[in-house]
């Protein structure tokens, strides 16, 4: 599953295809709407083509990807939103449902990815 949003943004780089070497910093280049736009066109059509669903958020992608990921719990063994957002896994504390569904905060340089389960943060949040 993938689930991408949009924010407004400035600066404008051009694609001449799917293999362009970044010149410029993420941020810069993602800051641009059109940029952002044909990023996500070109990882919808990619995802797509490997029969991965792709869903595209007008805003704010939050709520849609903890909707999303709770839709796949009951037919899946276990669900995992992967997010560096502590947003999502707040979300998934106040509506979850499903025992299976799990946040994962990937890591960085020398900080290591962390799981965590709602319900168990629930409970460590009521004692």
């Amino acid at each position: 599953m993938c689930i991408t949003g949009q924010k407004n943004t400035e600066t404008n780089v051009k694609r001449s295809n799917i293999s362009l070497i970044p010149t410029v910093f993420q941020e810069k280049f993602l800051a641009n709407p059109k940029n952002k736009d044909r990023l996500i066109s070109i990882l919808v059509n990619k995802f797509s083509s490997l029969n991965m669903a792709c869903k595209k958020a007008d805003e704010d992608a939050d709520c849609l990807i903890v909707n999303s990921a709770l839709a796949l719990a009951p037919t899946h063994p276990s669900v995992v939103v992967i997010s560096e957002n502590i947003d999502l896994f707040v979300i998934l504390i106040g509506i979850l449902t499903f025992g299976h569904v799990y946040f994962l905060k990937p890591g960085k340089l020398k900080i290591a990815e962390k799981i965590f389960s709602p319900h168990t943060a629930l409970e460590k949040t009521i004692r």
